[in-house]
Parts: structure tokens; C-alpha cells; sequence
């Protein structure tokens, strides 16, 4: 089970270091399956997500091993986009294209971005467990309902109700950190 929690500050250093020292490397693999920088960038931090979860499985001692394992995380996500992608995508014009473009590697935008993944992994670890498992189970390992349901031994009109009370919990407390603009 995933609970995205980074204990320690070793452990956001670190997390830091493969963000910092992979980028590069995670977006051409993204982009070169994607084809759009926007998306490719979206893949990189999901990547850097999915290793967190996966922080164990990560040698800080072996690096070829690290970035290996890191690049088929990002191709396997970037595949699962391209399967996924539907005709209803949102097109960015040029002008943010540019202002994205010219934000990556930033150091004053990483560290904003660091500073919001940390109140939001903070606002997630704040809700109650089974409504935090289930939106964990949903939004993050992508499974289905059923899935879901059969894995915690739910029904799945259950699974649905926990999943929309959780982004709601979760909507409330990132409006309450200034994280989200209240709607």
C-alpha cells in the first residue's frame, strides 16, 4: 500500500537529487513518446511520484541502476498516456508554451514546486485512512473501482462515494493552505 509520506529530510534530499539529476533525461523520454513538452513535463513529475512510492527500490549507490529503473517508470507512464489520450486534449497556445519552456530549471520554480508537493503529500497524509487509501488507490496506482473494491473488501458504490468525499476533503484542506483557489 502507498502512503506517500517522505519521513525524513534525507529522504526529501534525496528526492531532490533525482528530480534535479534526472529531469533532463526523464523529459526526452517523455517527450519523445508524447510529442508535447506541456505533457512530457506532467510525466516527469508523475515519474518522480511513482518513485517515491517506490523509494525502496532505489540503490542511491548504484546510479545506473537508479536511472534505469527511473526511465522505464517514465516510459511506462508516457505509454500509458499516449493509450489513454483521447481527442478531447487541451491545446496550449504559444505564449504558454514559451512561459512553460522558459520555467524548467528554474531554481526559484523547483523550489516552489517542492514547497507545494510538500504541503500537498502533507494534506493528503492529514485525511482520515480509508478515505486517503482509496483516493491513493485511485488517483495514484490507477486502479479501477473494482479493483478497489475487491482489495478492500467494499462495495464498489461504496469505493465511489470515498473517492469523491476524499477529493473533496482534499479540495477543502488545499484551499485552506493556499494551495487551491477557491472556486
Amino acid at each position: 500500500m502507498f502512503f506517500l509520506i517522505i519521513n525524513t529530510n534525507e529522504e526529501s534530499e534525496f528526492v531532490s537529487s533525482l528530480y534535479l539529476k534526472y529531469r533532463n533525461l526523464l523529459f526526452y523520454v517523455a517527450n519523445k513518446i508524447v510529442n508535447n513538452e506541456a505533457s512530457a513535463e506532467d510525466i516527469v513529475m508523475e515519474t518522480i511520484v511513482r518513485a517515491i512510492e517506490n523509494l525502496h527500490n532505489i540503490d542511491p549507490n548504484n546510479e545506473k541502476r537508479t536511472r534505469n529503473y527511473l526511465a522505464l517508470i517514465c516510459k511506462h507512464i508516457a505509454d500509458d498516456f499516449v493509450r489513454d489520450k483521447d481527442n478531447s486534449q487541451i491545446s496550449i497556445d504559444a505564449e504558454d508554451f514559451r512561459e512553460q519552456k522558459a520555467k524548467r530549471g528554474n531554481p526559484q520554480e523547483i523550489y516552489i514546486s517542492k514547497e507545494t508537493f510538500a504541503i500537498i503529500m502533507e494534506a493528503i497524509h492529514e485525511l482520515p485512512e480509508k478515505y486517503r487509501i482509496v483516493l491513493l488507490m485511485k488517483r495514484v496506482q490507477k486502479l479501477s473501482v473494482e479493483q478497489i473494491a475487491s482489495s478492500l473488501k467494499l462495495k464498489p458504490d461504496t469505493v465511489v462515494k470515498q473517492t469523491h468525499r476524499a477529493k473533496k476533503m482534499l479540495d477543502r484542506k488545499l484551499i485552506a493552505k493556499g494551495v487551491l483557489d477557491h472556486e
